[in-house]
């Protein structure tokens, strides 16, 4: 595992370097595409959808740069990634699921939370009347003058 200076201690610590952290999430891809049934790489809607959810330093890492590390990672495994950034994950810290699993991961948490109360309309204020304002347009005087 390579570690770098931790930026919260000022170096007092070390955490896993971000290198380590994506070859970890590309293991991860390839644990979950060697247990699926291949599709065809001539064509790209074929390909299997992840959904993957990283902390902010992670997100950052796989989108900068001018093709991002996300988009290599996506070709050269033939997959398409989604990517999430999750507040609160700490860093090094991941999720990866297939698209389908999300979804439904997502709809049983929303038939679980209660329905909120719709908003209430603004109440009426008294209205203030306004006045009309007209406005002249005021030519600039020549000053001095020969």
């Amino acid at each position: 595992m390579i570690s770098e200076p931790c930026s919260c201690c000022h170096a007092t610590g070390r955490v896993e370097a971000l290198e380590t952290s994506f070859s970890k999430i590309e293991r991860e891809i390839c644990r979950l595409l060697a247990r699926m049934e291949r599709p065809d790489p001539g064509k790209a809607e074929t390909w299997p959808k992840f959904v993957l959810m990283v902390d902010r330093y992670m997100g950052s890492y796989l989108t900068t740069g001018k093709k991002t590390r996300l988009a290599n990672l996506s070709s050269s495994l033939r997959v398409w990634i989604l990517l999430k950034v999750a507040r609160r994950f700490s860093r090094g810290a991941f999720e990866l699921k297939p698209l389908a699993d999300f979804k439904d991961h997502k709809d049983e948490d929303q038939i679980s939370r209660p329905a909120r109360p719709p908003l209430k309309p603004p109440q009426a204020t008294r209205a203030t009347p306004r006045r009309k304002v007209t406005i002249f347009p005021i030519k600039k005087w020549k000053i001095g003058g020969k």
